[in-house]
């Protein structure tokens, strides 16, 4: 049996490879544009977003929240 690695990391304003596939999960399952998740997302923190959470199952990003 293979084992599995879970992982948590927190999404930068910097982090756009990340930013560009949240945002287009967020417009396949709630039709939000994806200009508006790419804008909200690059904002620093402390601006915007409190943060952004990307959860891995073996390195491939499964969920944000």
């Amino acid at each position: 049996m293979t084992a599995t690695t879970i992982s948590y990391k927190k999404v930068s304003s910097e982090d756009i490879t990340n930013i560009h596939l949240i945002a287009d999960w967020y417009l396949k399952e709630w039709h939000i544009p994806a200009g508006t998740t790419i804008q909200k997302l690059s904002i620093p923190a402390t601006e915007a977003v409190p943060f952004q959470i990307i959860m891995s199952i073996d390195n491939v990003p499964i969920a944000t929240g």
